[in-house]
This record gives C-alpha cells, structure tokens and sequence, in this order.
C-alpha cells in the first residue's frame, strides 16, 4: 500500500535565489557571514534528502498513474521510508538547535551593528569598494533587493522608522521562524524519532508532513536565510540537487525496485534475463560474481601503485598496509562491462 509518504508531487513554484555578483563583505560583518554560511551549508547538506525523494515520489506517481500497486521490493521500500524520516529528524534538529541557548539567534543580538538599514550611500560605498566604480542601475537594484530582505526581516523595524533593529525586532524574528519550523519539529517528536518515548501521546494526532509541506518549509527558511545575508553582506545564496548521483535517473531504478523487486526480478520482468542467456549463454545473476571478481583484482593493482613512501608512513601509523585508502573514482575506470560467453 502507498501510504502517506507517497503524496503526489505536482507542479509547484520553486524558490529563487538570484546572485546579484556583489562581494561587499567587510572585515566587520565576517563574523556574521561565517555564522549565515554555517547554517546555509547545514541546510543543503540535509536537503540532498529530498532532492532524491521529490524524484522518486514523483517517478512513482507517473509510474503508477495514481494506482495502488503492491510493493514487492518491501526492503528498499523501508529504506525510503527511513530515509524520509531522517530527512524531517535532521532539518527538525537544526531549527531547534537554531533556537536554543547558543544556536543561530542567540547569537544575532551581538551582530546587531552588522544589519543596518540599506541606504542609498550604503550601497554606492560597497559598490565602490569592491568594483572600483559606481554603476546608478545595479546599485538600485541591489538597494531594492536589500530593503525588501530588511523589510521581511525587521517589520516593526521599518514601522518604527529606526535605521537598525533592536533585541525586540530579533525576538520577533527567532519567533517567526518557530512557527515556521514548529509543526516540522512536532512531526519529528510524535511520528519520526521519539514515537514510542512518549505513550500518554499516543492519541494526539500530529500531522506527517508531505514532501510538499516540505518544499513550503524549506522555501521560508531559504528564503530567511538569505535575507539576512542580503542585508548583511549584500550577497544572496541558492543551490539545487547538489547530490552526485542524476536524481532522476535513479528515481526510475528504485521504482523499479519498489514494484518489482530486485535486479534478477527486473531483468526477468523486461526480458533481459532470457536475452543475455540467448546471447552470451549467461543470465545476469550469473555475471555478478565474475564482475565483482574483476573489479577487486584491479583494486588490488591500483593498490600496488601506492607510492611506496607513502605506504611506508601509512603502515608506521596504522600498522596495515590494507587499510591505505585508494580514491573511489579510480575503481570507476576499470569496471568490466562486457559479458564473456563461458559457452565458446
């Protein structure tokens, strides 16, 4: 059975974040901008999740036309499952380590001189300090974009007409962002990691938050973040599927794995296992263990180019010589793709 994780994923707005190519950060605001880039780099590296989910729910939707379809490959369907779950536990842990003492806006208040109010002259300035001329048309731009950030950011801030904001306006910025990561967190604690910790909650009802509700969340908090980075440095940020592997191609072989089951259930299901048998006197389940064989006696070679010096050190410090690690990319090329006959 398809359950809630497997939502449909239909066409929606992405967020934009649009470099405006201006480095304007000074020595002062260093310590600000590290702080923003710790965070924005916590936050993609837990949005590699759902990059890859968003494909394989989307993959399966198509596959499926909205059908229920019974899950034969029930091991790599739990592993989506938990993969989903770590996806909500990891982005709930950051947003509460945010707001806790010592997180992301316990520290703001100390950075408050580094969140001015965007000026006309503020921005001629940093133009000019980082091109070394000043351009009326990109320096309007940037002022645009920086009051409309410090706008989000700092409401009563504007409403008020002071030219920097105070710990009231930081408070009310740490608790926006709590609703906006509150029902991410309460998900997490009653549904994800802690279900079974808490029995006299067993009856209230917290919403599982589809990868829609997710895209919306993310969103806001991306686009938080870089209207503090705006203001601050004049710079924004923006990333997309930052994983190696083509999220969409893989998307169709967990499907696959999903509906069908597993490789040699596959290769039957398209007729592959009767092809390679007609054509090389082998089926593919024969071919992995040959295949594997392969690859680990060229490991071993690349195992020998080992710079001897090199080997030498290693094993004065680890006692082994196995243990030296070979770049993965090199056993890429030489995987043995060709299938031998045994027949001939």
């Amino acid at each position: 059975m398809i359950s809630m994780l497997l939502q449909k994923v239909s066409e929606r707005r992405h967020f934009k974040l649009f470099s405006l190519g201006v480095n304007t950060i000074k020595m002062r605001n260093k310590k600000l901008i590290d702080l923003i880039k710790e965070y924005e780099n916590n936050f993609t590296i837990v949005k590699k999740r759902f990059y890859y989910l968003e494909n394989i729910l989307e993959e399966l939707e198509k596959t499926t036309e909205g059908h229920r379809f019974d899950i034969r490959g029930d091991v790599v369907y739990q592993m989506l499952r938990d993969s989903y779950n770590m996806l909500i536990i990891d982005l709930a842990s950051i947003a509460r380590g945010m707001i806790r003492k010592k997180g992301f806006f316990r520290q703001l208040p100390s950075h408050i001189p580094e969140l001015p109010l965007p000026t006309k002259k503020l921005i001629a300035q940093s133009y000019h300090a980082t091109y070394g001329h000043q351009d009326p048309i990109a320096e309007s731009i940037i002022l645009n974009n920086c009051l409309d950030s410090f706008n989000r950011l700092f409401p009563k801030c504007i409403q008020d007409k002071r030219k920097k904001p105070d710990h009231r306006d930081l408070v009310d910025l740490k608790d926006r962002f709590h609703i906006i990561c509150e029902a991410i967190i309460k998900d997490r604690d009653r549904n994800r990691a802690h279900r079974y910790e808490l029995p006299e909650q067993a009856k209230e009802s917290v919403k599982l938050l589809s990868i829609l509700d997710l895209d919306a969340k993310f969103e806001k908090i991306e686009e938080l973040m870089n209207d503090l980075r705006m203001v601050c440095s004049h710079t924004s940020f923006g990333s997309s599927d930052v994983n190696f592997s083509n999220s969409k191609r893989t998307a169709q072989s967990i499907v696959d794995m999903v509906l069908i089951g597993d490789h040699n259930s596959i290769n039957i299901a398209f007729g592959i296992s009767q092809d390679m048998k007609d054509s090389f006197g082998i089926y593919p389940w024969q071919y992995r263990d040959e295949y594997y064989d392969v690859m680990r006696h060229n490991y071993k070679l690349l195992l020998q180019e080992v710079n001897e010096e090199e080997a030498r050190k290693y094993r004065e410090k680890h006692q082994s010589y196995s243990k030296i690690k070979i770049p993965k990319i090199a056993i890429n090329h030489n995987l043995y793709l060709k299938p031998r006959n045994k027949n001939k």
